[in-house]
C-alpha cells in the first residue's frame, strides 16, 4: 500500500511586501538581505552600502534591508562574508517554503508547511516587529489553534507539530473536498494554505464535478458524525482518502466497502485515522457509485457524487477568476424569478471601483476594500439592480472585472 498523499503541500499569500522594519535581521531567510524571496549578489552589497554609510543597530533602517545576517545586534564585515560564504555555497539556503505577510501595524508573520512520511502536517508560524508582549490569535478556517507573544525583539514561533490537533483537522478538510483552507493570524492578516495533490487544476476539478466523478460519504455512529470519506479521480489515477476520529488508540481497524475490506489501517495514538490510499494498489477494488457503503469498525457512511451532495441547482454558473498574479471566482443562479451574481477576487489594489462585465455588457460595479479584497454580490430579490441586463449566457460566456481579471462561466446544474 502507497504512503498516505496528504504530501507536496504548499502556500499561496494573499498579500506580500517588504516592510521598513526596526528589526534588521531576516527572520525567514537571514542571506536575502533585500527580502526579494532569493539569495543575490545584491544582498552582499546591501550590507556594503550599509556599512559604507557607517550605518549601526541603533541608527540603521531598512532602507539597505535586513543587514543584520548574523543577528548579533550590529552591522559588520561578517554580515557581507555571511551571505558571499552562501552564494558560494552550492545549497544556497532558499526561503520559497516561508509566506509572508504584514499587517496594518507592520508587523510581519511568516508561516511555513511541510508534509511528513505519515500523511500529517506540520506548520510553523513566526512573528516579527510586534510590540514586546503583543499577542497574535492563529486560527485555520476561524478554528483557533494557538497564540503568539513577542518578545522583547518583538518576534515569537508558534509550532504547531504532526501528532497534534491541527493534523487531523488538515487531514479532515481536504478529506472533505476542498483544496485549501485559510490561516488567519489576529483577525486581519490571512494566508491560504494550499493542497495540488487535490487540485492539480481548478479547470479540472469543476470537470469532475460536472462529471459526478467525484463521491463522498459521511461516516456515522449512534447519530453522531464521525469523520469523512472522499472517492475521487486525479488523471488516470484513482483515489480514497478516510478520516475517522473517536477511534480506540493504537487499534488497527478494517475499512470496508460493500464488505469488500480494501485496507487495514491504524489508529493514531488520538483515536484518529486520516490516510488516502491510491486504489491502484488494492486488488478487486469496489465500483464506487452513489449507494455504496462504507465501513470503519461500527461507523458507517454511504457515497453520494459530490454534485448531489451539493444540490447543484438548474441554470448555476461558476467561473474561475484570474490574471495579472489575481485569483478570485464568480457565481451566477438564473431563474424565472431570481438572479443571483456573486463575486470575489483577492489581491486587488485597495479602494478602487472596478467595471464587472459578462460579455463585454458593463451590469455593474464594486469597490475593493482597503486590504485589497473585492466582494460582490447581487440578488434580484432584494430589489438590487444592475447597470444593464445580463446577455444571454451561453458555453463561451466570460465574466470579467476590469481590466485586472476574468473567467469562463462554466455551467454545473443540468
Amino acid at each position: 500500500m502507497n504512503q498516505s498523499k496528504f504530501r507536496r503541500l504548499n502556500l499561496e499569500s494573499l498579500e506580500h511586501r517588504s516592510l521598513m522594519a526596526a528589526d534588521l535581521h531576516n527572520l525567514f531567510n537571514p542571506l536575502d538581505v533585500n527580502d526579494d524571496g532569493r539569495v543575490a549578489v545584491s544582498d552582499a552589497l546591501s550590507v556594503v552600502s550599509s556599512l559604507s554609510n557607517r550605518a549601526n543597530r541603533s541608527t540603521a533602517t531598512t532602507a539597505n534591508g535586513y543587514v543584520d545576517v548574523n543577528d548579533d545586534g550590529k552591522v559588520s564585515v561578517s554580515d557581507a562574508l555571511q551571505v558571499i560564504k552562501g552564494l558560494r555555497s552550492k545549497a544556497t539556503p532558499g526561503d520559497t517554503d516561508w509566506v509572508r505577510v504584514s499587517d496594518e501595524n507592520n508587523s510581519r508573520v511568516g508561516v511555513r508547511m511541510k508534509s511528513v512520511d505519515d500523511g500529517s502536517v506540520e506548520i510553523e508560524v513566526r512573528l516579527q516587529n510586534a510590540p514586546q508582549g503583543e499577542v497574535k490569535e492563529i486560527l485555520i478556517d476561524d478554528q483557533w489553534i494557538g497564540s503568539i507573544t513577542a518578545d522583547a525583539k518583538g518576534r515569537g514561533t508558534l509550532k504547531i507539530e504532526s501528532n497534534k490537533e491541527l493534523a487531523d483537522r488538515m487531514a479532515e478538510l481536504l478529506l472533505q473536498g476542498r483544496s485549501s483552507t485559510t490561516l488567519t493570524v489576529d483577525s486581519s492578516t490571512q494566508v491560504e494554505l494550499k493542497s495540488p495533490q487535490l487540485s492539480e487544476s481548478r479547470s479540472a476539478e469543476n470537470q469532475r464535478l460536472i462529471d459526478g466523478s467525484v463521491f463522498t460519504a459521511s461516516l456515522n455512529s449512534e447519530g453522531q458524525s464521525r469523520g469523512e470519506v472522499l472517492y475521487t479521480t486525479l488523471g488516470e489515477r484513482e483515489f480514497l482518502g478516510f478520516y475517522a476520529r473517536g477511534l480506540t488508540a493504537d487499534q488497527s481497524y478494517e475499512i470496508k466497502i460493500n464488505g469488500v475490506v480494501v485496507a487495514n489501517e491504524k489508529a493514531s495514538s488520538r483515536g484518529v485515522i486520516a490516510k488516502r490510499i491510491d486504489v491502484a494498489s488494492i486488488a478487486d477494488f469496489p465500483t464506487i457509485s452513489t449507494g455504496t457503503v462504507i465501513e470503519i469498525s461500527n461507523y458507517r457512511g454511504e457515497f453520494v457524487s459530490l454534485r448531489e451532495r451539493l444540490q447543484i441547482p438548474k441554470s448555476f454558473y461558476i467561473a474561475n477568476l484570474s490574471g495579472n498574479g489575481l485569483v478570485g471566482s464568480g457565481e451566477l443562479l438564473l431563474s424565472n424569478d431570481r438572479t443571483i451574481i456573486g463575486l470575489r477576487l483577492f489581491r486587488v489594489a485597495a479602494n478602487q471601483v472596478f467595471s464587472i462585465f459578462v460579455d463585454s455588457v458593463k451590469i455593474a460595479e464594486a469597490t475593493s476594500g482597503p486590504r485589497g479584497f473585492l466582494d460582490f454580490r447581487f440578488d434580484s430579490s432584494r430589489g438590487d439592480r444592475l447597470l444593464a441586463s445580463l446577455p444571454t449566457i451561453t458555453a463561451e460566456s466570460v465574466i470579467k472585472v476590469g481590466e485586472v481579471a476574468s473567467g469562463k462561466l462554466l455551467k454545473l446544474g443540468s
